[in-house]
């Protein structure tokens, strides 16, 4: 082979060999940047934690440890969580983010305020209605007698009413069981006129007053008998039975 053929010989194998050697780092050019892409991709991600129900302070702790900021985008009122707990979260728990990536909380500010209202005088059932109303529940109810107001109706109430309450307080109250019946000594009857006894018992407000025995009063009937016996305590709602002599 003359000299100008081997010549472009090896020009030809030059060019071949360059461009078979750029061909192969250009692959592993390619194949070392998609590499090293997704490995920058996995080790940067993170699952981002549950912070709701935790404090402010330890939810920001948690989320910072994790290169993650956290930030406050608002409040609101919540009855079942005090003011500073996370009520909830974005992005939400198990979501894949990267460091540097901002986390927004809502936080609790407490139960909403409201003002206690007054329930003295009214019946439970309306006493329920403006609890409702404020935002509040009926909580212990008790029952005592009392000389002036009728049964069911509200003497006293805890929280008073027209102070600083909040939303789902339970406010106490005591109700009145009725009058307290008036209660008296049962007196000896027997051997006195029947119809004085019955007009007796009458005029101190009894009204369970039978007659026992067969038939009815006669005039002039004495008692033979009486229940209670005498000396027991009766009030105006005890039965008393009144039995004339034969």
């Amino acid at each position: 082979m003359s000299g100008p053929g081997r010549l472009r010989t090896w020009l030809r194998r030059a060019v071949f060999g360059a461009l078979f050697a750029g061909s192969l780092a250009l692959v592993f050019g390619l194949a070392a940047w998609f590499t090293l892409r997704a490995s920058v991709r996995f080790v940067s991600e993170l699952t981002v934690p549950s912070v709701v129900g935790s404090d402010q302070a330890e939810a920001t702790a948690r989320l910072r440890a994790l290169g993650l900021q956290p930030q406050v985008s608002g409040r609101r009122a919540d009855p079942a969580r005090p003011a500073g707990k996370v009520l909830d979260q974005f992005p939400a728990a198990g979501s894949r983010s990267k460091p540097g990536r901002p986390v927004r909380l809502v936080l609790s500010s407490g139960p909403e305020k409201t003002t206690v209202p007054d329930l003295a005088g009214s019946s439970v059932s309306r006493a329920q209605l403006a609890l409702r109303r404020a935002g509040m529940v009926l909580g212990t109810t008790s029952r005592a007698p009392h000389p002036r107001e009728g049964a069911g109706r509200i003497l006293a109430q805890h929280p008073p009413a027209g102070g600083d309450g909040s939303t789902g307080q339970a406010i106490a109250v005591l109700v009145s069981a009725g009058r307290t019946p008036r209660a008296f000594v049962m007196p000896d009857f027997v051997g006195r006129s029947a119809a004085t006894a019955v007009r007796s018992l009458e005029g101190l407000d009894f009204r369970s007053i039978a007659i026992g025995g067969p038939g009815d009063l006669r005039p002039g009937a004495v008692v033979a008998d009486q229940r209670p016996p005498v000396g027991s305590r009766v009030t105006a709602t005890t039965r008393i039975t009144l039995t004339p002599a034969p």
